[in-house]
């Protein structure tokens, strides 16, 4: 048995999705716009730091904004010329 300090909560975790419940579809929709959200966040206060935005604009360091849906096992990356969360694994093939 795992020590308690590793052993995975109960509870934490989100149930199952249930596809015909709008309330649910609707509330994960919620959260997946405030994810992004989030993220648009972090990369423009990571643009704050003279040092980042340099090395941008110089094409030596790029700042990139990830995220991924544990409920598919979609791993999609922002594109900012779109604005887009196109999938990462399109992006390689295509």
């Amino acid at each position: 048995m795992l020590p308690r300090a590793v052993r995975p909560r109960q509870g934490v975790l989100p149930g199952p999705r249930h596809k015909n419940s709008k309330t649910t579809s609707a509330a994960a929709e919620q959260l997946a716009e405030a994810e992004r959200a989030h993220i648009h966040f972090q990369i423009d206060n990571l643009m704050t730091y003279a040092e980042v935005r340099t090395r941008v604009a110089a094409g030596t360091l790029g700042v990139d904004g990830w995220l991924y849906d544990m409920a598919t096992g979609d791993l999609v990356a922002y594109d900012p010329q779109t604005g887009t969360w196109p999938r990462l694994i399109d992006k390689a093939s295509g």
